[in-house]
């Protein structure tokens, strides 16, 4: 069974699409060209910008820093609590880093990313629609008007920048989109297939220095009996006319079977828990049905079919995997793409120093 409780993500794997382009609201306004406004003034207002660093022939100025900061702070202390402020991360480099850092570590990484590929779009012939341009800039406009006066102030920021880079976000994550769409194969319902039974185990086994261990053959004969048992009561066995057997879950509370429940299998998770017999067992039966009593070394588990095909759960895993194949096929193409820009690329040395002087607490 796949847990899914996820804690904050080691930071070493920042190329992912989900994280990529990071707006959770998207981005646009007006006719877009790659890299524009390499001169050093946002030509939206007569105040001078300060340029942060260059990569891949795209300026990147501190007023655009600030906003992916402000996006990706926001974005962790909602997911995470304002505790993460005190917790120490992994950086991409290995070496340990604050809070602070991390958010700094990754506002550049989202930008050089945003410009590569907003610079990839224009090659592409990729272009935003009046329509995707509308949006982008009416949620550009519901981020701005959504910071204090003071925020803005110390942030630097005009609406103009902001529109700007929700405008490059968007193409960017247009250009991924169409650059991934010919290299993700098909992910069928079944490959994809998430089953939902209630597993009654009678258990048969102890725990040794986190080891499983089968009970000896008399304990597990005395479990096999009450599996047997508990099957015949299931099905209706030997009771008078007109009484209705016990539901599976109704007999597990009434026998103290407390290691039983429902549980979801991804394709494979069966086998790889409970062994290959489990799995061709439970995928045999239809929904409403019971299995025989089944052997393993945890004991012996009758399963009850849920729903072969969970269609919510499975619509998810699906989705699930396209994204994890869109996100190794992106990596390849990002990797290859970038390869003489990094080489080029030091933080130290190419970023203005100015950025460490910038705090967000």
């Amino acid at each position: 069974m796949k847990r899914r409780d996820k804690g904050l993500e080691n930071k070493k794997g920042i190329l992912k699409k989900s994280a990529a382009f990071l707006f959770l609201s998207a981005m646009i306004v007006g006719v877009f060209t790659a890299c524009m406004n390499k001169g050093g003034k946002d030509d939206s207002s007569s105040k001078e910008r300060v340029k942060l660093f260059s990569y891949y022939g795209c300026d990147v100025y501190l007023d655009e820093a600030m906003i992916y900061a402000k996006v990706i702070e926001e974005s962790y202390e909602a997911a995470y609590g304002e505790d993460i402020w005190n917790i120490t991360y992994e950086a991409t480099d290995g070496s340990k880093v604050n809070f602070e850092e991390l958010i700094k570590e990754e506002t550049v990484e989202q930008m050089k990313m945003v410009k590569v590929m907003i610079t990839t779009a224009e090659e592409e012939e990729i272009a935003l629609t009046e329509e995707e341009q509308e949006e982008m800039g009416q949620q550009a406009k519901t981020f701005y008007e959504g910071l204090t006066d003071q925020q803005i102030e110390e942030m630097g920021i005009s609406l103009e920048v902001v529109v700007r880079v929700y405008e490059e976000n968007r193409l960017a994550d247009k250009a991924y989109e169409k650059l991934v769409a010919d290299k993700v194969r098909e992910i069928s319902d079944e490959e994809a297939r998430v089953t939902k039974v209630y597993d009654l185990l009678i258990p048969a086994y102890e725990y040794a220095a986190d080891v499983v261990i089968p009970l000896g053959e008399e304990q597990r004969q005395e479990a096999l009996a009450e599996a047997t048992e508990a099957l015949d009561a299931l099905n209706g066995v030997g009771l008078e006319e007109g009484m209705v057997p016990p539901t599976i879950e109704e007999y597990a509370k009434t026998y103290g079977y407390n290691e039983s429940g429902e549980i979801y299998f991804e394709q494979g998770e069966a086998a790889a828990k409970y062994g290959e017999e489990y799995e061709t067992k439970m995928y045999e039966l239809s929904e409403g049905q019971y299995s025989s009593v089944i052997e393993t070394k945890y004991g012996y588990h009758i399963i009850y079919m849920i729903t072969l095909t969970d269609e919510e759960k499975t619509a998810q895993r699906k989705a699930e995997m396209i994204e994890e194949l869109e996100k190794d096929a992106f990596d390849a193409f990002y990797h290859d793409l970038t390869l003489d820009a990094e080489k080029k690329w030091n933080a130290k040395r190419d970023i203005n120093t100015i950025w460490d002087e910038v705090s967000f607490q």
